[in-house]
């Protein structure tokens, strides 16, 4: 399907497909995993967008896609983008955004137009990264590998609680974005709580989650 907008509150909807990223769809649709919308800039949109899931680019636009979107630099090409994220304590002038690209971080300072692998100190190739969060020099990773927190902006990270967030995972393109692991992270507004959605396959009659390793919400402080 692609990207799609709605000016009528879900009431309608238009496609906001580019032919020119979309390869073979020609438009008419694409593959975005990461829609992204500035919280103070109307209308200031990222996501990502591609032929294919290996093949996507992150697009930003001013305009809600009306007036076309620019292309990002400086990311692997073919590598998988997942967990694009926003500094909210960012100038709203100049926004900091974060994004995994073959399950290394990659953060750009320029309101997504250039992006650049941040990390002197990142967690091993081993423990690919999938989804983050940021706020202000503190930032949030975690995927297949675990959950990582950086202190410095994403230039080096440490490994938080393995007993809880164990290292075992689906590598590969994750077609079924299956892994044991974080799959979300929310940092709140006071800094001192984060949340992350640690889940394995659910359970079915045949199969019971394990002790400790149940679907949900996990908090730490």
């Amino acid at each position: 399907m692609g990207i799609w907008r709605s000016d009528t509150s879900a009431v309608g909807w238009e496609s906001c497909n580019d032919a020119a990223h979309t390869g073979a769809w020609k438009g008419e649709g694409g593959n975005c995993l990461d829609i992204l919308a500035d919280p103070e800039r109307a209308a200031f949109v990222w996501a990502t967008q591609g032929e294919k899931k290996p093949d996507q680019l992150i697009y930003s636009s001013t305009s809600a896609s009306r007036d076309g979107w620019r292309g990002a630099t400086g990311l692997p090409k073919g590598a998988f983008l997942y967990g694009l994220a926003l500094d909210p304590r960012s100038p709203g002038s100049r926004r900091t955004l974060f994004v995994t690209a073959g399950g290394a971080l990659y953060r750009s300072t320029d309101d997504g137009h250039s992006f650049a692998a941040p990390c002197t100190k990142c967690p091993p190739q081993s423990s690919p990264l999938r989804v983050v969060a940021a706020r202000g020099i503190l930032v949030l990773a975690g995927g297949e590998g675990g959950l990582w927190r950086s202190l410095d902006g994403g230039a080096t990270f440490a490994r938080l609680d393995p007993h809880k967030f164990p290292d075992r995972g689906t590598p590969g393109t994750l077609k079924q974005l299956k892994w044991d692991g974080p799959h979300a992270i929310l940092i709140t507004s006071d800094d001192t709580v984060l949340r992350a959605a640690a889940c394995t396959a659910p359970p079915t009659p045949r199969r019971r989650p394990r002790p400790g390793r149940a679907c949900g919400p996990m908090s730490m402080r």
